[in-house]
């Protein structure tokens, strides 16, 4: 404060001297503002921006795949669906639950069959 009361003016070369002592420049202030404006700007992992074809590609074949693998699931089912019904005519109790169980219990009717078989041909 001046001796009148009023605040007191920094002038600019104190300002400056500020700014260098702490490695702050005011044409820093500038490029900042002008970064803060620029639009953002896509950029692919080359530094290319994406080509949005090759994205429509990109999606076209997940969806194909995720089309394919969604049949070879339903095919899948359909079988061990099919093995269930197929274990349950040949008196075999199986309970209603996971894939594995149908497996677990299709592998042991096979071998009961074979130990069957193979007591008969003796």
């Amino acid at each position: 404060m001046s001796k009148d009361g009023s605040p007191k003016k920094q002038s600019s070369v104190q300002a400056n001297d500020l700014h260098d002592e702490f490695g702050y420049d005011s044409d820093d202030e500038a490029d900042d503002e002008a970064t803060a404006r620029a639009a953002p700007q896509a950029v692919g992992s080359k530094g290319f921006p994406p080509d949005r074809k090759k994205k429509k590609i990109d999606n076209f074949k997940r969806e194909e795949r995720n089309a394919r693998e969604k049949e070879r699931s339903f095919r899948i089912s359909r079988q061990i669906n099919e093995l269930r019904t197929l274990l349950s005519s040949g008196g075999v109790i199986v309970p209603k639950g996971t894939k594995s169980s149908v497996l677990t219990e299709a592998a042991n009717y096979i071998r009961m069959l074979q130990q069957h078989q193979y007591r008969s041909e003796m």
